[in-house]
């Protein structure tokens, strides 16, 4: 074998050896991503299941690596309320889930379109 040989192997397992290190990397982040994502619907599906009557409208909740935790109820229709959670999740991020739930108040019978 040559020296030309020889530096024409070597240049090819270091870029060989490179591109795997760089698969590697990939892979650890493409991790840390879902777990983050995956903490996230936890934590908005939480929400979401007990009907926001637990969750303050905003919280903060990086003690499960998610971010700040939004949530807002309105009127949707009679007798329905639509709950919008939004979970920010890391580098501004965000997670928006919605749901329809039973109106929490009755509103006046003007206002559900009960004619009189």
């Amino acid at each position: 074998m040559t020296l030309l040989e020889a530096i024409v192997a070597f240049v090819i397992l270091a870029l060989v050896g490179i591109a795997c290190l760089d698969l590697g990397r990939g892979a650890a982040q493409l991790e840390r991503s879902s777990v983050e994502w995956s903490r996230a619907v936890s934590v908005g599906e939480a929400v979401l299941a007990s009907g926001g009557a637990n969750a303050p409208v905003s919280a903060s909740a990086s003690r499960d690596g998610t971010g700040e935790v939004e949530v807002q109820r309105r009127s949707w229709s009679n007798g329905v309320d639509r709950l919008d959670v939004t979970v920010v999740v890391s580098a501004g991020r965000t997670l928006h889930m919605s749901r329809l739930v039973p109106s929490s108040q009755r509103r006046p019978a003007d206002e559900r379109g009960v004619r009189r």
